[in-house]
């Protein structure tokens, strides 16, 4: 248990101190930063990543106020983009996008602008704004052709509608962009790297436990259908969820975990209870202060020997001690309750943020 809490501790720090870091002393180095978390979240937002995109836009904002205007674009589209956002969220992102907007207009702005408003089914208002871009060739991003496409075919104007999309492939090779269909999430979130933590944890776990034997470890097997349903429901979660590599490798390692202790768990109850061919508990004796001893959180408070059956073959069968179980100190185990749920708290609080608009609209020129 100790190696696994350890081997936990160890790679989600690596993984925290690997991600970007939202604040330095530096001021030069403050706006690098800034502007290198802008441009990744407008990379994560044309990969269709638009969590990423919007964290990315939010974190670059608080460190630098002048990209309010860059970083509102970026987190209105990313509700605008997202197949999975409610109608209240779009309306947000247009009325985010009229804050920042220009007094005199701008292409980069009415772009997003535009692509809102269709989203939101106002193409009349969409096509007054981007046609005359369009006429003016103001126009370069895809999805800008695809919202002009789409308002132009509400409006019944066909030529222009096939117009735009002629456009549109000049620009991209992106299909999907000029019809305006909108990628899903990606599954996973994070670079390969860190994701590597996951496979490297599983892999630490499982030859821990091939170097284990079966003597001195004889629960290793124990209640297999359990852990399965427990490393499945968190793979499932991990898959579905699109959670940080962070979240990622403490959900995996936690399934790891309690499975183990589920496994050695289950397998000491049915011992106890003679359900477990070939192994007995009974009561600890003097003669059994030389064996290991395995302390358990909640275990027997005067202790337990876990005995193997040598030779079930004779009426009173031989019986080899192989180790004692002991009661641990819950002390950690509620120390470790309290931090867990504590962090839980700011992950949560700091997810909450982040999904939240840039504060202070401001009509700075990018």
């Amino acid at each position: 248990m100790r190696w696994g809490v350890a081997l936990v501790g160890v790679l989600v720090a690596w993984l925290a101190s690997s991600t970007p870091a939202r604040a330095c002393s530096n001021a030069v180095l403050a706006d690098e930063e800034a502007y290198t978390l802008m441009r990744d979240a407008e990379e994560a937002l044309a990969k269709g990543d638009v969590l990423t995109a919007r964290e990315g836009a939010v974190a670059a904002v608080r460190l630098d106020e002048r990209l309010t205007p860059r970083g509102a674009v970026v987190w209105s589209l990313s509700f605008v983009r997202d197949r999975r956002a409610s109608d209240a969220e779009i309306a947000a992102a247009i009325e985010r996008l009229a804050e920042v907007r220009p007094p005199d207009g701008h292409p980069r702005f009415d772009e997003a602008y535009g692509e809102a408003l269709v989203r939101a089914g106002r193409d009349d208002e969409a096509f007054a704004l981007l046609d005359p871009l369009a006429r003016r060739d103001l126009l370069g991003d895809p999805y800008a052709f695809g919202a002009l496409a789409k308002a132009s075919r509400a409006r019944g104007d066909q030529a222009r509608a096939a117009w735009a999309l002629e456009r549109c492939a000049v620009v991209t090779t992106h299909a999907d962009a000029c019809r305006l269909e909108y990628p899903s999430r990606p599954l996973l979130r994070g670079s390969p790297v860190a994701f590597g933590g996951l496979g490297a944890l599983v892999l630490a776990f499982v030859l821990a436990r091939r170097r284990r034997s079966r003597l001195a470890a004889p629960w290793l097997g124990y209640a297999d259908r359990a852990r399965a349903v427990l490393t499945l429901c968190a793979g499932a979660l991990l898959v579905t969820s699109a959670v940080s590599p962070v979240v990622g490798v403490a959900l995996v390692a936690a399934a790891l975990v309690v499975g183990a202790w589920l496994e050695r768990r289950m397998f000491l109850r049915a011992a106890r209870r003679g359900r477990v061919r070939g192994h007995v508990l009974r009561a600890v004796d003097a003669a059994d202060a030389a064996l290991v001893e395995v302390r358990l959180f909640f275990g027997p408070a005067s202790g337990e020997t876990l005995e193997r059956v040598v030779d079930p073959a004779y009426r009173e069968a031989a019986r080899e001690p192989i180790l004692r179980v002991g009661r641990r100190s819950s002390a950690p185990l509620i120390a470790a309750a309290c931090v867990a749920a504590l962090l839980a708290l700011g992950a949560s609080s700091v997810l909450v943020m982040r999904s939240s608009a840039p504060a202070e609209p401001k009509t700075l020129s990018l």
